[in-house]
């Protein structure tokens, strides 16, 4: 059992400022594009010319504009408002970024993109910090009952919809997958929690395979079963427990808020005879991740460049279209009654034909496609 990765996996602050007139506008007319399209619109803004996908969208919370910054970069919210006293800007920073860049130029780069575009900034207030531990576990044994939470001596399991005012912050929820206990999420936001599942399953049904490469282990690994243990402290535990607000104060003091955290909750180890839980004795995993949390937090880096993600990215975007073009090329052969020999004597000039018919027939609308996948594409290409 070894830790392959661990690092910040999320930070979300709020800013406080504004956009000018002439900014706000121009994300007005993208947002009317992107809804047009059902997708993102490419635009540069601000005096530093600033490249951001605007969405059809926004976010909740009254944030007009959603705009983003690729993989390796950050998710805004935006308000439709030129007052510099109000809080306009929501920021979150992605994980990949945290991963590759690290926190101190992970957040420096978030800050940049807000001056870039304009904004006129007055202060900021943190709203979320996760932390990952990625585990190699031999086998994969994640056990409901041997979560325990203090000061109560069990934890039950609940099925279904939580109850509105659910005073039990320690309830937990499951996600299974046939027989096997995939997620177990104890607490609830914007307070604190701990989710601990099945890290390999999760970044191969969400594409994420650059967390292989970050692991050096290969996807094709016999029997890797690799458990993430995630810690999230949300606005109310951070300003309300902690009184923790800016990045100096999360430098100083979420050590200790993760500490408690894992002391508050605890993983106990399997078939203990003590019926009083507080006399029995942690679980590997989680006295390795105590462990963990006692070391220096923020110097951590996971060996991987943005450049490196977002390659992989691109070549993961190349296998899929191509993919789809091979797949419908199969159906194509089959609606036009081609044999084996006759598709493939013929069907390679038959695409190359209709991408030549596209281009002389539409002057436009095959054109626009393109260009509109190069936007998408941008922050990858």
């Amino acid at each position: 059992m070894k830790i392959l990765y661990s690092g910040f996996d999320a930070i979300d602050f709020s800013v406080k400022g504004a956009l000018p007139a002439k900014t706000l506008t121009k994300l007005e007319q993208a947002k009317a594009e992107a809804e047009k399209r059902q997708g993102v619109v490419l635009i540069t803004a601000g005096p530093g010319n600033v490249p951001i996908h605007v969405h059809e969208s926004g976010l909740r919370g009254g944030f007009t504009f959603r705009i983003s910054t690729g993989p390796t970069g950050e998710i805004v919210g935006i308000k439709n408002s030129t007052d510099p006293e109000q809080w306009n800007f929501t920021i979150s920073i992605r994980a990949a970024s945290l991963a590759t860049k690290g926190w101190q130029k992970a957040r420096q780069d978030a800050w940049d993109l807000i001056v870039g575009l304009g904004a006129m900034v007055n202060e900021h207030s943190v709203r979320r910090i996760d932390y990952a531990i990625d585990i190699q576990v031999p086998v994969w044994d994640l056990r409901l009952e041997s979560f325990v939470a203090h000061p109560r001596s069990t934890v039950r399991p609940h099925w279904g919809t939580k109850e509105k005012n659910d005073a039990d912050e320690f309830k937990p929820q499951i996600v299974t997958k046939g027989r096997k206990l995939s997620t177990v999420t104890i607490g609830k936001m914007p307070g604190r929690q701990i989710i601990a599942y099945d890290k390999k399953t999760a970044s191969i049904e969400k594409r994420e395979l650059f967390w292989f490469d970050l692991w050096k282990v290969p996807k094709d690994t016999p029997d890797l079963e690799i458990m993430r243990v995630e810690l999230r402290a949300g606005k109310s535990e951070l300003k309300n427990k902690w009184q923790i607000r800016t990045f100096e104060d999360v430098e100083n003091a979420i050590g200790d808020v993760f500490e408690r955290l894992t002391a508050d909750i605890r993983y106990l180890a399997p078939q203990q005879s003590d019926s009083n839980v507080s006399r029995q004795t942690s679980d590997p995993i989680w006295t390795l991740v105590r462990a963990h949390l006692s070391q220096k937090l923020f110097d951590l880096r996971s060996g991987l460049t943005p450049d490196q993600v977002r390659e992989m990215k691109r070549e993961e975007a190349l296998r899929t279209y191509q993919k789809l073009i091979l797949g419908n090329a199969a159906g194509l052969a089959a609606a036009l009654s081609l044999s084996l020999d006759e598709a493939k004597a013929t069907l390679p000039q038959e695409l190359a034909k209709m991408c030549s018919d596209a281009f002389e027939d539409d002057l436009e609308k095959f054109p626009k496609s393109i260009l509109a996948a190069h936007e998408r594409l941008h922050f990858v290409s």
